[in-house]
């Protein structure tokens, strides 16, 4: 059985540390090698320029470097194969194909699937060179497997690292708005989204539809309209992503509110359509007046009272007089009622009217 395991540098990785100085590059070792065969104790692991037997290669990942004192560390998982064997040589390859270092192994076991709880075997190799400056290491994380101590560490962390998630049968966002019937799994935050997509449209909408369809405006006491509604401005909207709305608009544009109130529809009127201000004259049911009808000045107009054509207005009110501003004569007065700017109307407050969009 051979006794000297330590992990040598070949001739060859002497020679190729050479060559990458003289041509100004770095020499990577890229994966870590195991082979079946054992070298004699009367041969040198210096000369090795090939494993006599390989088994399994797998490539490296930094474990430590230590570049001042020319000391590297490096690692490997070889997967767990089908049959166990023991291996009793390892080495190194640059990814130029050069046996970097050799060594010889005690005929470590590597364990097969059915003697095997693990996925891996982890190789560790040390070795030290007085040209470190000219060492780089591959680090290639997507061939990296975890023992199981690495992994009841991170499960066990307040904030586990998701590479060791469970993916296989998770629900993913599109099967959440489809509304897929797969038995997978899901995450909290895509639980919330299928929680929410359930109460806002299989729930709440129907039933706001039923309470206030869409269409129906909503006095709103802000200038801008919130999210999901929109303003009777008088703007354009896009009916293939408002069809609710463009069944009630076919024109695709919201009516224009501002300034306008609401009118019932009259028999042989048409929905939305619209009434222009108009200004009347006074008037009463008959030709005559009750000539015992009087005027008096009230809150800057002029009431009328007492018989059954008594009215009360707010403004200024022209009329035909014949005996006295007490007296109002005999017939239909002729006077208009009129406003102070460019319409007339009662006392208001304004608002916002607005719809929910959809």
């Amino acid at each position: 059985m051979s006794t000297g395991y330590l992990n040598y540098i070949t001739l060859a990785g002497l020679n190729e540390e050479a060559l990458a100085k003289e041509e100004g590059r770095k020499v990577t070792i890229e994966k870590v090698v195991i082979g079946l065969g054992l070298l004699p104790n009367d041969e040198q692991p210096q000369n090795q320029t090939a494993l006599l037997q390989p088994k399994a290669e797998a490539v490296c990942f930094v474990k430590a470097i230590d570049t001042e004192h020319g000391f590297y560390r490096v690692e490997a998982d070889i997967p767990i194969p089908d049959t166990g064997y023991n291996y009793f040589e390892i080495g190194t390859l640059t990814d130029t194909g050069v046996l970097y270092s050799y060594a010889r192994s005690r005929g470590d076991y590597v364990a097969g699937k059915s003697d095997s709880d693990g996925k891996l075997t982890r190789i560790r190799l040390n070795f030290r060179t007085d040209s470190s400056e000219l060492i780089t290491i591959t680090q290639d994380d997507s061939v990296l497997y975890t023992p199981i101590t690495d992994f009841e560490a991170h499960v066990e962390d307040d904030k586990a690292h998701e590479q060791y998630e469970r993916k296989d049968n998770a629900a993913t966002d599109a099967e959440i708005d489809s509304e897929s019937q797969e038995k997978k799994h899901v995450k909290l935050p895509q639980l919330w989204k299928g929680i929410r997509k359930y109460v806002l449209d299989t729930l709440w909408l129907p039933l706001a539809e039923l309470i206030y369809p869409v269409g129906c405006p909503i006095p709103y006491p802000a200038t801008e309209a919130p999210p999901n509604f929109i303003a009777y401005i008088g703007q354009p909207f896009d009916k293939s992503v408002f069809t609710k709305l463009a069944e009630r608009f076919p024109s695709g544009v919201m009516p224009d509110m501002r300034k306008s109130y609401i009118r019932g529809l009259g028999e042989g009127e048409d929905v939305l359509s619209r009434k222009e201000q108009s200004v009347q004259a006074l008037g009463f049911a008959g030709d005559e007046m009750d000539p015992h009808q009087h005027v008096s000045t009230h809150k800057g107009g002029n009431v009328a009272s007492g018989g059954s054509a008594g009215f009360y207005m707010t403004y200024q009110q022209q009329w035909s007089q014949s005996k006295s501003t007490s007296q109002v004569s005999a017939g239909t007065p002729t006077g208009i009622i009129t406003g102070t700017g460019d319409e007339t109307n009662p006392n208001s407050l304004r608002w916002l009217y607005i719809t929910r969009a959809a």
